[in-house]
């Protein structure tokens, strides 16, 4: 498989995965290391102290994993603000199938039917990167101080299995690495490399693939934010603030929150940040009307509001935001 790098083509070559587990459901579940009480206690779960004390008081010496499998299997909600976004999905287990790379580094690429779908770095070694990281999820990882990422990719990846090839380009220099995947990112816009699983229909196709090019697709269609301004003309935001926060700096987190499977959703700033792929404003973490929508341009608050949420809670101190589909 050929990229465009700079003046030339780099030329990643092929190294096969084996599957050794896929469509692997409730991974969450198997976390037993700590109670439901022990969690809240850590930092980045005393949002969820209050309500889980005034609501859920007998489950606190549970271990926490059977705790939010109990309220799944009884539809409640709650389980998934334990959970990073991409906490509950369905997973595999793969590996690299030989040796070959395990011990170089570089950038990496993921394709699936021959189309372009993810480009990452690796500074370590491949077969680390694979084989203890995006390879195996563990049950920690689904939680909201785990491994979004890693969760994400799995899931992909096990979604396309029967298409999906990994590909390596060695390199040796870190600084190298790290110029050159931000490079390739930022020219092919690889879908999977935003924190949604885009469809891979007018993808980037690469050289050598044996696909026949297409023209590289808007990552946002014009119709489908013209839709949501349309619909949100009660929020007193103009259309054109509403299409530039849909296809703006705050497009990744527009399309993540269209395609959020639940109703609700709990984000600590740091998801947030993850999401966007860019760091919150002061006016993010000092102004919650920031939030909210109505400012001039395709603002964060904006984007809540042209993918159809609305603000359910903020806590500016404790760094986390509730949003909702249902208008208050």
């Amino acid at each position: 498989m050929e990229l465009p790098f700079g003046d030339r083509y780099a030329v990643f070559q092929p190294a096969p995965l084996a599957f050794l587990e896929y469509d692997l459901t409730d991974v969450f579940a198997r976390y037993q290391q700590h109670t439901m009480a022990e969690l809240i206690a850590k930092p980045k779960y005393q949002g969820l102290a209050e309500r889980a004390h005034a609501e859920y008081a007998q489950y606190l010496l549970w271990p926490v994993g059977e705790f939010l499998h109990s309220l799944k299997r009884m539809n409640d909600s709650f389980y998934r603000s334990w959970l990073n976004p991409h906490g509950d999905e369905v997973y595999c287990t793969f590996k690299l199938a030989d040796g070959e790379w395990s011990a170089l580094r570089g950038l990496y690429a993921y394709t699936v039917d021959g189309h372009l779908a993810y480009i990452g770095r690796c500074r370590d070694s491949f077969g680390h990167r694979v084989n203890m990281g995006y390879g195996t999820i563990a049950p920690k990882n689904c939680y909201r101080d785990g491994q979004s990422t890693n969760c994400h990719l799995n899931s992909l990846v096990n979604q396309h299995r029967q298409s999906v090839l990994f590909h390596v380009y060695p390199m040796e220099k870190d600084e190298e690495i790290v110029a050159a995947e931000s490079q390739l990112i930022t020219m092919l816009n690889p879908p999977w490399n935003i924190e949604l699983p885009l469809p891979i229909t007018t993808p980037w196709t690469p050289r050598g693939s044996g696909k026949r090019p297409v023209n590289e697709g808007q990552v946002i269609q014009s119709s489908t934010a013209d839709r949501a301004c349309l619909e949100r003309k009660d929020r007193k935001v103009s259309d054109t603030s509403l299409r530039r926060a849909a296809n703006g700096q705050y497009r990744k987190f527009f399309q993540w929150l269209q395609q959020y499977p639940e109703n609700r959703v709990s984000l600590s700033f740091e998801e947030v940040q993850t999401i966007t792929g860019a760091s919150l404003s002061n006016s993010a973490r000092k102004h919650p009307p920031y939030w909210e929508g109505g400012q001039q341009g395709g603002t964060l608050g904006n984007a809540i509001v042209a993918a159809g949420w609305y603000i359910d809670s903020l806590d500016l101190n404790g760094q986390r935001v509730g949003l909702t589909r249902d208008k208050q």
